[in-house]
């Protein structure tokens, strides 16, 4: 072995291999993993060793995943007479067809620093070896752009090598070479696919109106890093809000303006937080604020707060905005209902009278089931709130009545949904063989979703 893997890769050496697969070089299996993986791996390999690889590779993955979780990606490497080099990447594919070799190597290239900060010594010599190539390291920053800090500095001052990280990660140009942070023109094509990375621009970069106005265009944040001459410049500062309304916040100057207020809020209903006091009162303001993020109800004057038609329309849209209402609202029950049809959690914020309403609970755990925390005790030992609410969620078992913990049918939507919720039925029904079947099923599937997430 490698010494010590990183997390999810399981290495190879070459020599313990063929100790223990002998046969292997004898049978040159064909497998076309190494074509799947483009002549950038290939060309690391002689002739005699791309046919050892292709017969090892398939009979790696069949003889040693046993010993690790089947929906693990694994990487197979071939140690050389001089270095490591990547011989290969293979997928088990017990549970799913839907990652091809071609996929693994380009997760393999991903997390080359991965690689680099391992405690392997012939690991870290894998990844250095592998950033010798342009392919590589293409392939690695478009899939992880701060893997440029772990490049080679004549690929710090590649242009594509740095464009293509600044598309995958705004804050790439930190780590490129100064002639590219100080180039007008590059700067500016960097600034078209992100924005943010006029943050780390030279200063008479910053200063170019051609760059802030491709950086804001893109987000309009990057006003916060523009000169300040750019954040007292009307046209500039418009065409931030247009695209991001929170830029607002970066033009004082403007947040009296009743044309770019306008166009930020409803770009951003949260940018009413940075306009002037004045437009907070006004009501075309705030209503087209509530309108586009119900949540701006908390940045408007008190009179709006006891407005029951604004809040009504608040709450619609976020139901989070109850929070912001004034007392007497959140005890009417139409807005509170409104309010959890939309956001479950938004129970906790209505009066504590309708954590005892029936149809008010179960409207709450049906669109989130940990909403059952907040019910009374006699909601929590209906039948039909708990059994809404664990179909939803299934841990919110944990909150129903203990009479309900020893309901067959509940407990079993509870482990249908999530495995986990055995844990909380009652000792009677955590050997009943429906139950486990149904969590172990359960637990099984959610494995698969973690372990198969690749991009």
């Amino acid at each position: 072995m490698l010494g010590k893997n990183p997390p999810g890769v399981v290495g190879y050496n070459a020599v313990t291999l063929r100790k223990t697969a002998p046969r292997l070089a004898k049978k040159r299996m064909t497998l076309e993993v190494l074509d799947e993986l483009g002549p950038v791996v290939s060309s690391w390999l002689t002739s005699a060793e791309t046919t050892w690889v292709r017969a090892a590779s398939r009979e790696c993955a069949r003889t040693f995943s046993r010993n690790v979780p089947a929906t693990n990606v694994h990487f197979v490497y071939l140690e050389s007479a001089e270095v490591p080099v990547i011989a290969s990447s293979v997928v088990e594919q017990k549970h799913s067809n839907m990652y091809s070799p071609l996929k693994a190597w380009r997760l393999a290239a991903g997390e080359i620093h991965c690689l680099l900060s391992c405690e392997s010594r012939a690991y870290r010599s894998l990844a250095r070896r592998m950033l010798r190539h342009r392919d590589v390291v293409l392939a690695s920053v478009r899939l992880n752009g701060n893997t440029l800090m772990c490049v080679d500095a004549s690929f710090r001052r590649d242009p594509d090598v740095v464009l293509t990280a600044i598309k995958e990660n705004g804050n790439s140009l930190r780590l490129a070479d100064d002639s590219l942070k100080r180039d007008q023109r590059f700067v500016r094509r960097a600034c078209e696919s992100r924005g943010s990375a006029l943050m780390h621009a030279h200063a008479h970069v910053k200063a170019n109106r051609d760059v802030v106005l491709a950086a804001v265009s893109q987000n309009g944040n990057a006003l916060a890093h523009a000169a300040k001459q750019f954040q007292w410049d009307r046209e500039v500062v418009l065409i931030a809000v247009k695209r991001t309304g929170a830029a607002l916040q970066f033009a004082e100057r403007f947040c009296g303006d009743r044309h770019i207020v306008w166009e930020a809020i409803n770009q951003d209903g949260l940018a009413l937080r940075f306009a002037a006091e004045r437009f907070r009162r006004h009501r075309d303001y705030v209503v087209a604020a509530v309108s586009q993020c119900g949540d701006a109800l908390q940045y408007a004057s008190d009179p709006f707060k006891r407005d029951r038609a604004l809040v009504l329309s608040a709450v619609a849209r976020s139901g989070t905005a109850l929070q912001h209402a004034d007392d007497r609202l959140r005890r009417d029950r139409n807005i509170v209902m409104a309010a959890v049809a939309h956001r479950g959690y938004s129970v906790r914020y209505a009066h504590e009278s309708f954590r005892h309403d029936r149809e008010i609970m179960l409207a709450a755990v049906t669109e989130e089931g940990w909403c059952l925390q907040y019910a009374g005790p006699a909601i929590c030992g209906d039948r039909d709130v708990v059994l809404a609410g664990v179909k939803q969620n299934g841990l919110c078992l944990r909150h129903a009545d203990d009479k309900i913990r020893s309901d067959h049918g509940v407990v079993l939507a509870a482990v249908t949904q999530a495995g986990d919720a055995l844990c909380y039925a009652d000792d009677s029904l955590k050997q009943d063989p429906e139950i486990l079947a149904a969590a172990n099923r359960s637990n099984r599937l959610a494995a698969m979703r973690d372990s198969f997430y690749v991009e």
